[in-house]
C-alpha cells in the first residue's frame, strides 16, 4: 500500500463473531497479520504479551467495554502508543467524543465499508511507522551525543592524568621542570589549572548541550516527517479525490444509484483521510508558530481542545510577550501540548488553564488542570531524566524543554486535587539570557 508499512499486526476486538470474521477476512486480504478476540480482557492480556501495531476495538461489549479497554491501554507505557480505532453502531457526536477522550485515534461507524476500514487502517499504520522511524532517529542521536560526551570526558581525564604525572615528576623550586616560566610553584599551578578549566566542560554544561542538540534534531526530524506526509500520502489523497470527481463527472446520467453512492463514500473517506493528514502535518511542524506567541497559544489551545475530545484549554498571555523568538514560542507550545496530553490521558482532566506573564527579566509560565492529580513529592526538583525509564515520559519531556529555556520548574499536586506546573525562565531581553 505504501513505502512505510510492511506486514502489520492488527488486533480486532469484537463480541460479535460475524464482525470478527468479516474484519479478519478484510485485513488478511490486505496483507496484514490479524489477531481476533471476543472480549476486552483477553485482548489486553495478549497485547501486553505481544503488542500489535494497531487495534480495531468495538465500543460496546459485555463486561469491560471498549472505552475502558482503551483507557487501560493508554495508561500502560508499553501500549500507550498503539493507535486504537473504535468501531461502533453508536454514531452520535457524544459517543465519538467519548472514544477520543479515552485515547482513541479514529472512529468507524457500523455497518462499516471495506474501503473505509482499509483506508483508515492503512493511514494510521503508515503514521505509526513514520513515528517509529522518528523515535529511532532520536535514539540514534542520543547514542551519538552520549558517545561524544564520553569522548570529551576521556579527553579531560587524559589531560588531568598528564598534568598529575608532570606534577609528581617535578622537583619543587625548579619550575622549568614543569615547563612553566620562572614564577612561584603556586602561580604556575594556578595558571595551569585555569588553562585546563577553559578547555573542559562541566557535567551540567555537557548535559545541557546534549539536551539542546537532541531537541533541535527532534524538531528537524518532525519537519522532515511532516514534509514526507505532505508530499506522499496527503498528495496521493488529493489526487485520489480528483480522480473520484472525474469518475463521477464521466458517469452517465443513467448510471446506477449504487455506483454513485460508492463514489460519494469513496470521496468522503479520502477527504477525511486528507484532513487527518493535514492535521498531523500541522502537529508535527506547526506553521502558526511564526504568528507570534499570543496567536500561537490561541491556535494551540483550539487544536488541543479538538484533539482531546473537547477538553477546555484556557490561555492568558501578556501582550508584551508576543515578540518572543520563534524558538521560545515553539518550546512553550510543546510544553503545553505535553502537559495537556498528560492531564487528559492520565488525570482525566476536563479543564486546563495556561498563563504566561511578563516579569521584566523573566517569564512566568504556569499550567494548571482539574484532573486526578498525583503525589508531587515523588517527582521533586527539575532532574526528570530518570522518570523516562520509569514510564513518565511526559514529565521528562517537559523538563527537557524547560532546561532548553534555561528555566526552572516546580510541581504542585495532590491526589484528587489536579496538578499545577510552575515554570520560570529568563526573558530573552534580559542580560543573563543573551
Amino acid at each position: 500500500m505504501n513505502r512505510c508499512v510492511t506486514r502489520a499486526t492488527v488486533m480486532v476486538v469484537d463480541d460479535t463473531p460475524a464482525n470478527l470474521d468479516l474484519l479478519d477476512r478484510m485485513l488478511r486480504t490486505a496483507g496484514h497479520r490479524v489477531l481476533t478476540f471476543p472480549r476486552g480482557g483477553l485482548a489486553l492480556d495478549a497485547a501486553a504479551e505481544n503488542p500489535p501495531d494497531l487495534m480495531l476495538l468495538d465500543a460496546m461489549m459485555p463486561g469491560m467495554d471498549g472505552f475502558e479497554v482503551c483507557r487501560r491501554m493508554k495508561a500502560d507505557p508499553r501500549l500507550a502508543d498503539i493507535p486504537v480505532l473504535f468501531i461502533s453502531a453508536l454514531g452520535e457526536t457524544s459517543d465519538k467524543l467519548r472514544a477520543f477522550a479515552a485515547g482513541g485515534a479514529d472512529y468507524i461507524t457500523k455497518p462499516f465499508q471495506e474501503e473505509e476500514v482499509l483506508a483508515r487502517t492503512g493511514a494510521h499504520l503508515e503514521i505509526g511507522a513514520l513515528q517509529r522511524r522518528l523515535r529511532e532517529q532520536n535514539e540514534n542521536l542520543e547514542r551519538l551525543v552520549a558517545e561524544r560526551t564520553r569522548e570529551l570526558a576521556e579527553e579531560r581525564a587524559r589531560t588531568l592524568r598528564s598534568f598529575a604525572e608532570r606534577i609528581r615528576g617535578a622537583e619543587w623550586g625548579k619550575e622549568r621542570s614543569l615547563g612553566f616560566a620562572e614564577t612561584s610553584e603556586l602561580g604556575a599551578l594556578s595558571s595551569a589549572i585555569e588553562e585546563l578549566a577553559e578547555k573542559t566542560f562541566t557535567r551540567e554544561e555537557l548535559h545541557a548541550r546534549s539536551v539542546s542538540e537532541r531537541i533541535r534534531a527532534e524538531e528537524k526530524a518532525r519537519k522532515r516527517l511532516a514534509r514526507d506526509l505532505h508530499d506522499g500520502p496527503l498528495q496521493a489523497s488529493v489526487a485520489a479525490i480528483r480522480r473520484i470527481q472525474m469518475a463521477r463527472e464521466a458517469a452517465e446520467e443513467g448510471a446506477p444509484e449504487e455506483m454513485r453512492e460508492l463514489l460519494d463514500t469513496a470521496e468522503e473517506i479520502m477527504r477525511n483521510a486528507a484532513d487527518e493528514l493535514r492535521g498531523y502535518c500541522e502537529e508535527l511542524s506547526p506553521s502558526w508558530i511564526s504568528l507570534g506567541l499570543v496567536s500561537a497559544m490561541d491556535e494551540n489551545a483550539d487544536r488541543l481542545s479538538r484533539t482531546h475530545g473537547g477538553v477546555e484549554v484556557e490561555v492568558r498571555t501578556d501582550e508584551t510577550l508576543d515578540s518572543l523568538p520563534e524558538g521560545h514560542v515553539l518550546a512553550v507550545v510543546r510544553i503545553v501540548q505535553e502537559a495537556v496530553s498528560n492531564a487528559v490521558r492520565h488525570g482525566r482532566a476536563r479543564t486546563v488553564r495556561v498563563h504566561l506573564s511578563d516579569e521584566d527579566e523573566s517569564v512566568r509560565f504556569s499550567v494548571q488542570d482539574d484532573g486526578a492529580g498525583f503525589d508531587a513529592e515523588q517527582h521533586g526538583g527539575t532532574d526528570y531524566e530518570r522518570l523516562r525509564t520509569a514510564g513518565h515520559r511526559g514529565l521528562a519531556n517537559i523538563g527537557e524543554r524547560v532546561r532548553l529555556l534555561r528555566g526552572t520548574m516546580r510541581l504542585e499536586s495532590r491526589r484528587g486535587e489536579g496538578c499545577r506546573i510552575e515554570i520560570l525562565f529568563p526573558h530573552p531581553r534580559a542580560k543573563d539570557a543573551r
